[in-house]
């Protein structure tokens, strides 16, 4: 989600400018991991929001899950409780410092390496515990949690880099490996 939030995020800041502020404004994160005893799980402007009726198009409203999304809006995510989902989620701060633990950055990135060791086991997690729509792909961004829950995922990175600089050069020789990848497949053709 890096990319796609780093590209929200900048508009943002430009709208923010264009209405005469600094644009020194960013997502703010939902540290699902350690929420403090007595505190909802969900921040209430999250769990007190409601899907807008019109909000997308009739022509898109072509599929079941689309129209789930219209019919429902976030009844299964409001319908979820604190204490639920606070047993849940203490579970990945767990995963979260097992991830934190791996020396290697392919095996805290990726769950085709790390196998249940990765931080894509949390992050994957915490959309099938939070219910539609923030576990169906294509609609999860219509819920304004899907923003803060990336955000969470970027202080994880960072705290990786913090205790693995040499991550970061791990990942960037990742990143060009599969370019180097994906060029000779398509010289192939």
């Amino acid at each position: 989600h890096r990319a796609y939030m780093a590209e929200f995020e900048r508009g943002l800041q430009a709208a923010d400018r264009k209405n005469g502020h600094d644009g020194q404004i960013g997502l703010p994160y939902w540290d699902w991991a350690h929420v403090p005893p007595g505190h909802p799980v969900f921040p209430p402007v999250f769990r007190n929001f409601r899907f807008p009726k019109d909000l997308l198009p009739r022509a898109t409203r072509g599929t079941s899950e689309t129209n789930r999304l219209q019919d429902e809006g976030y009844a299964e995510m409001l319908a979820k409780r604190d204490d639920t989902l606070r047993y849940t989620l203490k579970h990945f701060g767990a995963q979260i410092d097992r991830a934190l633990s791996q020396p290697s950055y392919p095996v805290f990135a990726s769950g085709d390496v790390g196998a249940g060791k990765s931080f894509e086991t949390p992050h994957d997690s915490i959309h099938f515990a939070m219910g539609f729509p923030m576990s169906a792909i294509p609609y999860a961004s219509y819920h304004p949690l899907f923003f803060c829950h990336p955000a969470q995922c970027d202080r994880v990175y960072e705290k990786y880099l913090q205790l693995e600089p040499d991550a970061a050069a791990e990942f960037r020789a990742h990143q060009l490996s599969l370019v180097q990848q994906r060029y000779q497949r398509e010289s192939l053709y």
